[in-house]
């Protein structure tokens, strides 16, 4: 899932620089990070404002677990037992626990930044940072689909967001 990091209020390769330290000094996630680039597009991308920004890609545990999907919530109990394969992708806790680390190194850095990304699981942005307010909480909607149950992260609602 990837993210893009826009700031506002100060270089984005200073913010990049300190987010790989932060990578680096967590140990938990490995992750790319592009150059920083000139964003033009303003509020057009439902970004609040002009800004630098970066790309952070192919996030990845360090230490594989059992994983089943990227799905929001816990895992959905099946009548079959299925044999979850180690691997080092995110699953729900661990993206929380990343978005987290996001938001930590952004507000260190008191820095003015829109945080998006668009998973799978959801139909269009999904927030992460707005500004100077950082997401907090996150849920999900729950429904049915062609072959049973159906998670779908919530985008962000205004109350998620620390003010």
């Amino acid at each position: 899932m990837p993210y893009t990091i826009k700031v506002h209020n100060m270089k984005a390769s200073k913010v990049r620089a300190a987010f790989a330290s932060a990578l680096k000094k967590d140990r938990r996630f490995t992750a790319e990070l592009s150059q920083p680039f000139p964003e033009g597009r303003g509020a057009r991308d439902g970004s609040r404002k002009e800004g630098e920004s970066f790309t952070v890609t192919r996030v990845r545990l360090t230490v594989g677990k059992p994983y089943c999907g990227q799905h929001p919530g816990p895992c959905i109990p099946t009548q079959v037992p299925i044999k979850k394969k180690k691997l080092k992708y995110l699953e729900w806790n661990d993206w929380v626990e990343f978005n987290n680390l996001v938001n930590a190194v952004l507000d260190e850095l008191h820095c003015d930044a829109d945080v998006w990304s668009f998973p799978f699981e959801t139909s269009g942005r999904m927030w992460i940072r707005k500004g100077t307010s950082a997401r907090i909480a996150y849920d999900y909607d729950e429904g049915m689909g062609r072959w049973g149950p159906v998670r779908v992260w919530n985008q962000g609602t205004p109350d998620q967001f620390a003010r």
